[in-house]
């Protein structure tokens, strides 16, 4: 078997099918991350699975946490030992379980792992009409298990406006425990969390800019300015969006980041040049005409 160095960074892909994503398989958030970080290392013009190596430094920086070896060998075993179960909705009386990894080793602050072959069907074989394909930079910043799961269904999703799922079905796939199928508990404990998880990344890169701002004009309105332009120029583009039912696709998903990177840019260099010219003369119309 041929041998893959992985170079890890989140800027990359995962691409499975739709019966894949829809499995069940009571993984920890730990776990998921560290098969859907395996999973993303595969490119789409692979004819069959390789042996995939990466450091621990390099998991670790990824996920963002110190991965020792005991926590390590703890997700290992336990990871191998929650087999997913994938069914056909269309086919009754049919199933079949595997495990995600052949061959999982770590010597000398290396990994070494093998996906298991009865996965090429879902991983490399994929019926391109029906998939998902996955961001791994952002499904890395979901926290909770069931918002990745979440994440992956929606995705396999994205070239329809809408889907209906029942409600049984989708506590099935995400394994949720029977005291939480009623539709009240399964809101307040998987689709707020989901919320939550994205709420706070919201409100984090909000922060971040924030802070940068205040460095670099002083002033409340070089903070408050660019932050509305950046809110107006989202909402109008999403509500637009919807108002014209267009779809979330792999390129429309990145708009709101665009948009984002693209009006903060703007506002700065305007910003920038209407402050440096009123700091000379003191006239507002002056400086104002001078930047536009």
């Amino acid at each position: 078997m041929v041998k893959k160095n992985i170079d890890i960074n989140s800027n990359k892909y995962l691409r499975q099918s739709y019966k894949l994503t829809k499995s069940s398989s009571n993984l920890t958030s730990a776990e998921s991350n560290l098969v859907y970080i395996i999973l993303s290392q595969i490119s789409k013009d692979d004819t069959d699975f390789k042996e995939y190596e990466f450091s621990l430094t390099d998991l670790s920086k990824i996920m963002s946490k110190e991965i020792n070896y005991s926590r390590l060998k703890a997700t290992a075993i336990s990871l191998c030992s929650k087999p997913l179960m994938i069914e056909d909705s269309d086919i009754k009386d049919e199933f079949e379980i595997i495990n995600w990894f052949s061959h999982f080793k770590y010597s000398k602050g290396v990994i070494t792992c093998v996906i298991d072959s009865k996965l090429k069907d879902y991983l490399l074989e994929i019926d391109s009409s029906r998939f998902s394909l996955v961001s791994l930079k952002y499904i890395l910043l979901l926290k909770g298990k069931y918002s990745k799961k979440l994440y992956t269904l929606l995705m396999s999703e994205k070239f329809r406006t809408h889907f209906t799922i029942d409600i049984d079905e989708l506590c099935s796939i995400l394994k949720v425990p029977n005291t939480l199928c009623v539709f009240s508990q399964f809101n307040r404990a998987i689709l707020k969390q989901a919320q939550k998880d994205m709420q706070k990344f919201i409100k984090l890169v909000l922060i971040v800019i924030a802070i940068f701002l205040a460095i670099l004009f002083r002033r409340v309105s070089g903070v408050i300015l660019p932050l509305v332009t950046v809110a107006f120029t989202i909402v109008s583009a999403l509500s637009l969006m919807a108002i014209f039912q267009a779809p979330i696709t792999v390129v429309t998903q990145i708009l709101p980041s665009f948009l984002l990177a693209v009006t903060i840019g703007a506002s700065i260099h305007l910003l920038s040049i209407f402050f440096k010219e009123f700091n000379l003369n003191k006239d507002k119309k002056s400086a104002l005409k001078y930047a536009m």
